[in-house]
């Protein structure tokens, strides 16, 4: 009889967080295209510590993908939306992971300049082409790089990241080639309440 308890309760625990992901996605699904028709993504600000988050986040992908991930963290304390931005870690993650070559380490860095947040996500493996690197992050757009890696698709992931970012008064860039390896930097203001004209950095 407790085993069955046990089980039941593993069941059930297994369903309500795919039941939560499922909701996550679909929540995900409809920003981005409130985002692509003109729309900023909808923010529940408050204030809190991105360090935690990059840590959340780090915990679920080890245990996903063994330790390929480190953080180059500090604490940076800023206004934005907690939820948005942990899915913003995630997707970056996820598409290090899912791009980037097989056991080869994943990088996040955490780093403020002029009250600005810059979280960057590392990987190595194969660039993406120049002529690529802005269809990723448009909707419904699938890179050549993909269809020739034989992946998926971008989905809607990279283009919520950039809805994310620019409702926060933000960007999002990428830097990629043979010799540095792929580098997406999210850029926003650690007040994310400052949203008309702001500023944003370049990767140079």
């Amino acid at each position: 009889m407790l085993d069955d308890v046990v089980r039941i309760k593993s069941i059930a625990a297994r369903a309500l967080s795919s039941t939560l992901r499922m909701g996550s996605m679909i929540d995900e699904l409809l920003h981005t295209m409130s985002f692509h028709s003109g729309q900023d993504v909808k923010l529940d600000l408050s204030r809190f510590d991105i360090c935690e988050v990059v840590k959340e986040v780090q915990a679920d992908a080890i245990m996903a993908y063994g330790p390929r991930l480190t953080v180059i963290d500090r604490s940076i304390i800023g206004i934005w939306d907690r939820s948005a931005v942990k899915r913003v870690v995630e997707n970056l993650v996820n598409n290090a992971v899912k791009y980037g070559s097989a056991g080869t380490p994943i990088t996040i860095k955490l780093d403020e300049t002029h009250e600005r947040l810059l979280l960057s996500v590392h990987n190595e493996g194969p660039p993406i082409p120049p002529d690529e690197q802005e269809c990723i992050f448009q909707m419904y757009r699938r890179a050549e790089y993909a269809k020739n890696n034989d992946k998926l698709g971008w989905g809607i992931g990279l283009p919520h990241v950039r809805a994310v970012a620019e409702s926060h008064g933000g960007s999002i860039g990428v830097d990629s080639s043979h010799e540095r390896g792929t580098t997406f930097i999210f850029d926003i203001p650690v007040d994310g309440r400052l949203r008309q004209n702001a500023p944003t950095l370049s990767l140079g």
